[in-house]
């Protein structure tokens, strides 16, 4: 599929056209977080967000609406939940948007340095917060599924990766922080048998999770991957967000098992390892030295 396009004068002329946007003049720019979306702040206050993918209607963004609208009904999540203030679409251009009140200060992946221990006790409450949830409520409103990864097959194709970044001599600075060992779980971990599956946001990474000066979370954005299933796939975003070791403190912190945190982080480190080497095949557009970073904070070493 090829990718949507969307110049910034063509945005601007689509935020005009809302009403509940500010009269001008109007400060609005693109911002780097998007792949899946293109979007723009404007004047600091509101993000407007264009699905890349346009085939599948507005539903995608009104379920995320009804999503955000049944979480800020939860007085712990409510105050790092985005509103939604519009979804619609942009006559005559046909194109699906969304207009969300902006996440105030700046995100993890701008700010890595700005992580602090509130950090840390903030997402311990949000997780907690999140598996509060009645996962019927979500199912209601249509949040999906989410399908259960087989890590075996995960980490053989990661297996695979590594082997092709060491002989191609393409891992550079990350050559003595990834290793073949760190793919596997601690040996004594053992697999739970059954997991218990609640809503998630499905990708925690730095760029969704936004704090203040003093490093407390101000929010949490871009809930369109939400699914109900394993929590595992929080740690694995954490992991690249804020790095392994507190990744894994939060999850634990929050009434998660050894064996669910082992797997989240284990997934970070082979979907990391798999994107590099497709980056460098030229076969995925991700930010490469996004990637490199995101690699060194998944493999620090944690406590299960």
């Amino acid at each position: 599929m090829d990718k949507l396009r969307v110049s910034d004068s063509e945005a601007l002329v689509l935020v005009q056209s809302l009403r509940h946007v500010p009269p001008p003049p109007l400060d609005i720019r693109r911002c780097s977080e998007g792949g899946e979306h293109l979007v723009w702040t404007v004047n600091d206050a509101l993000v407007l967000r264009v699905p890349a993918d346009q085939g599948s209607g507005e539903e995608p963004l009104l379920r995320e609406r009804r999503l955000l609208e049944l979480l800020r009904r939860n007085d712990k999540l409510a105050p790092l939940v985005p509103l939604c203030v519009d979804v619609g679409v942009w006559n005559p251009h046909g194109r699906q948007y969304a207009l969300y009140h902006k996440a105030k200060g700046v995100s993890v992946e701008s700010d890595p340095r700005g992580v602090t221990r509130g950090t840390e006790d903030d997402l311990v409450a949000f997780l907690v917060g999140l598996a509060g949830v009645r996962v019927g409520d979500a199912l209601d409103i249509g949040v999906p599924e989410g399908e259960e990864v087989d890590l075996d097959e995960v980490r053989g194709r990661a297996t695979a990766a590594l082997d092709v970044l060491r002989r191609r001599r393409q891992l550079m600075e990350l050559d003595e922080v990834i290793s073949l060992e760190k793919l596997d779980a601690p040996g004594h971990v053992q697999s739970g048998s059954s997991v218990r599956r609640v809503l998630t946001h499905a990708d925690l990474k730095g760029e969704h999770v936004f704090l203040d000066a003093a490093g407390r979370v101000t929010g949490v954005i871009d809930w369109s991957d939400a699914r109900v299933g394993c929590p595992s796939v929080e740690v694995s975003g954490l992991a690249v967000a804020v790095g392994a070791r507190m990744a894994a403190r939060v999850a634990k912190r929050a009434g998660y098992e050894a064996d669910i945190v082992c797997k989240g982080v284990i997934m970070a480190r082979c979907s990391g390892v798999l994107c590099l080497e497709a980056i460098l095949r030229g076969h995925d557009d991700s930010p490469e030295l996004l990637v490199r970073r995101q690699l060194r904070r998944a493999f620090e070493e944690f406590d299960a």
